[in-house]
């Protein structure tokens, strides 16, 4: 199974410092698609279309992971044929924020951004109209997967807010660190969200 690693290129200090080591580990084992300029929703439809893989990574710049990455994801699509997105960290039924853990899959209504993985096969783009900026396109993604085709959003078997060598995995966060959580158009986009996806229960009470 060979995967497209694809990110964003943003900062140049913050890849290097986070995603590129741990990039290195696994370089050889994955094609790597990375552009600059873009907002997320495009970025994802493009490397959509140019992936050569049917099963692609995205993540952000500032993220770590354990070398057996790869191994994990395998694992996850492997053991959940019915994945639409599995990821790190997203929000249950509830909207209260779940990381993964190494014992157990969690099911999720959607995922964060900084790290998820999806099957092109699904044949499902990113809503780059309503979704033009920096948040929400991800989880109107997991949602659209969900509502059309049935496809769950799923947690790895991996520790969230951990490092180490094996099954760890960090976001540091360097984005809301540096201009706080919910920065820019962010409660308009959440508000696109929840007009678009109003008849869940979930989203009403978001």
């Amino acid at each position: 199974m060979r995967f497209t690693y694809a990110y964003i290129s943003y900062k140049e200090d913050v890849y290097n410092q986070y995603l590129k080591p741990c990039l290195d580990n696994i370089r050889d084992e994955v094609d790597i698609i990375t552009k600059s300029g873009l907002k997320p929703s495009k970025f994802h439809n493009e490397v959509i279309n140019e992936s050569p893989n049917d099963y692609i990574i995205f993540s952000h710049e500032d993220v770590t992971f354990s070398p057996d990455i790869l191994e994990l994801v395998e694992e996850g699509i492997n053991d959940n044929p019915n994945f639409g997105v599995l990821c790190v960290i997203g929000k249950d039924k509830t909207n209260t924020n779940k990381g993964a853990v190494s014992s157990i899959y969690r099911n999720l209504e959607f995922c964060d951004p900084c790290f998820f993985v999806i099957d092109k096969k699904n044949n499902v783009n990113f809503d780059e109209k309503n979704f033009d900026g920096f948040h929400f396109g991800v989880e109107d993604y997991c949602l659209t997967l969900k509502e059309k085709l049935g496809k769950d959003t799923i947690s790895f078997k991996i520790r969230w807010a951990s490092d180490g060598q094996v099954r760890n995995f960090r976001h540091h966060s360097y984005t809301c660190k540096t201009v706080k959580y919910q920065w820019g158009n962010y409660q308009h986009y959440k508000h696109v969200l929840k007009k678009k996806w109003g008849h869940l229960e979930n989203i009403k009470n978001f």
